[in-house]
């Protein structure tokens, strides 16, 4: 029965697709974030491992490129290294080659935030938005997973620029990644004008499109407490189309009292467009040839009874105001103080992502010389047993060029970490 009422609602939502550019128009897309929350010079000055990018390359290759029975694993921290060293674009190109082959590899597992963090920050940093984008969407082929303060970056660099369409992308993908929760406000709202913004910009959605639209206005307006925030949610719900989720939603808003459950006029009307509307003539067609009904019609009645009641208590309860008006005071009005603490801990967090790199190249390093001592005491080992006498072996003989070759290839593929 839930699936009837999904697919139900869904076939109408349909035509709310080309709806939504009139609920009102917008000229321009206004900045959001402020130039502090970028936190540029603390992103140029901050301290990165030393490496010549041309030498890590051939060795990051050379792993990648490894065969036969031994296989030499790239460590997460000379990812890393090449990642934040990156500074051109040339350097994007190899730099996503690298994260592709990262991704299929035993260590993609290891993969570090400061990676991901680096990779999209320069990305944006070289106008290359579209290969941060892409990379980010894709998680099959390279798996970033990208903080909340790097997700916000990105919504607003794009919002800049005006590219709606990018922008969407990361809204969406901030939904299907679970970022969008209540505690994290401020990605809340960039996720919410950014499909606000998108909704108005005239566009046509394809029925994917928009049902994932509808979910990040369910998510971005959860926990807010604000006529734009709510009828929001109420209009996620309606492209949605999922008749039971909403009807639970709503009781719980109109049950929490006060005025928390008012709402504009348009949402009330998206939601009776989706819901309510047409049904007698739909009824019908979902009735089979022999007169057998192929859904719970008893059960729907009541739903669709219950959803009638929670639609005529939000119509007592509608509020005079647009959305055009009330939108922009609400997210503006909030942004400085949610930005403060993203600026203060940005500093902190590079500090220990440079702390965390170098302990672990310093693990590398002291993992090879291990390596390397443990080789040569077996070697001295083998010459004692065969020539000196133990605990009293002669003088090591001078090696040959090939001795020096075969200890030299041994010493090169020693990696850990």
């Amino acid at each position: 029965m839930a699936a009837h009422m999904c697919k139900r609602a869904v076939f109408r939502a349909k035509i709310l697709a080309t709806s939504y550019s009139n609920l009102h128009k917008v000229t321009c897309i206004r900045t959001l974030l402020s130039d502090s929350y970028y936190c540029n010079d603390v992103w140029m000055d901050r301290q990165k491992l030393p490496t010549s990018l041309g030498e890590l390359t051939k060795k990051i290759e050379s792993k990648f490129m490894s065969k036969g029975t031994i296989k030499h694993l790239v460590s997460s921290v000379d990812l890393d290294t090449y990642i934040n060293n990156m500074e051109h674009t040339n350097h994007l190109i190899q730099g996503q080659d690298f994260l592709y082959k990262y991704r299929h590899s035993p260590s993609s597992f290891y993969l570090r935030d400061s990676t991901v963090h680096a990779w999209i920050r320069t990305c944006l940093q070289l106008n290359s938005a579209d290969q941060a984008v892409s990379t980010v969407i894709d998680k099959t082929q390279y798996g970033l997973f990208p903080d909340n303060y790097t997700f916000n970056l990105m919504l607003d660099t794009y919002l800049r620029a005006g590219d709606l369409e990018n922008a969407v992308k990361v809204a969406m993908e901030m939904m299907e990644q679970e970022v969008l929760s209540p505690d994290q406000q401020l990605s809340q709202l960039l996720a919410l004008y950014t499909c606000h913004q998108y909704l108005n910009s005239g566009v046509e959605l394809e029925e994917e499109t928009q049902k994932q639209i509808g979910q990040v206005l369910i998510d971005s307006t959860r926990g807010q407490d604000h006529l734009a925030a709510r009828s929001y949610h109420i209009i996620g719900h309606a492209m949605l189309g999922d008749c039971d989720k909403t009807v639970k939603d709503l009781s719980k808003m109109i049950d929490s009292g006060s005025t928390k459950f008012v709402v504009v006029q348009k949402a009330v009307d998206h939601l009776k467009e989706a819901f309510l509307s047409g049904r007698s003539e739909e009824t019908q067609a979902d009735v089979e040839d022999d007169g057998i009904v192929i859904y719970d019609v008893e059960a729907e009645d009541k739903l669709m009874n219950n959803l009638k009641e929670l639609v005529t208590c939000l119509e007592q309860n509608v509020s005079a105001d647009t959305l055009s008006d009330d939108i922009e005071p609400y997210i503006t009005s909030q942004l400085s103080e949610l930005e403060k603490g993203h600026i203060e801990i940005y500093p902190t967090r590079l500090a220990n992502d440079y702390k965390l790199a170098s302990e672990a190249m310093q693990k590398q390093i002291q993992a090879k010389e291990d390596k390397i001592d443990q080789i040569k005491a077996k070697e001295r080992e083998i010459w004692e047993l065969m020539i000196g006498e133990p605990g009293k072996p002669d003088p090591a003989p001078e090696l040959s060029e090939e001795d020096k070759r075969i200890i030299a290839k041994q010493e090169k593929y020693i990696y850990r970490y």
